[in-house]
């Protein structure tokens, strides 16, 4: 078994099939704000909304500005709560710190009754197969770069 990497997968919600690969003791902040690693409003299925439809989003409202800070330290997650609605981890709500031992396996975490994310440590060939299927690939806390667009008229 080689070295395994954290990696957070959406499951529902705006981040549905977005997958994120985690730096080791690199704190990530998922929340609304476009401030955090994980933004909301930065996500491929909220960008496809129109402005109404991201106005009117139960969703991505329902997620704090800053909603959960994540940070993994081998395989231990630290799991912080910034939100005054709470966060759940394989649901249960949590408040505060929460600590996870992801050699135990992954958990799911769910930052409003929409959102939710799996958390796993993945060998490099599992995310190479992962990104190969969902043509995507988020580094964190790196900014997402777009591909250049063709020029007009073409």
């Amino acid at each position: 078994m080689g070295s395994r990497t954290p990696v957070m997968i959406g499951v529902d919600g705006m981040s549905a099939g977005e997958p994120f690969v985690l730096a080791y003791d690199t704190p990530v902040t998922i929340g609304r704000s476009r401030e955090c690693e994980i933004s909301m409003q930065k996500l491929r299925r909220y960008l496809e909304l129109s402005e109404a439809e991201r106005n009117a989003s139960t969703v991505v409202n329902a997620v704090s500005r800053k909603h959960l800070r994540v940070c993994v330290s081998g395989t231990i997650a630290k799991l912080e709560n910034l939100s005054p609605n709470g966060s759940w981890c394989d649901d249960a709500r949590f408040d505060q710190v929460k600590h996870v031992d992801l050699a135990a396996g992954q958990v799911t975490l769910r930052v409003s009754p929409g959102e939710s994310f799996v958390l796993m440590l993945m060998e490099q060939e599992q995310i190479e197969r992962l990104l190969a299927k969902t043509q995507m690939y988020f580094p964190v806390p790196s900014t997402r770069v777009e591909p250049p667009r063709p020029p007009s008229g073409m």
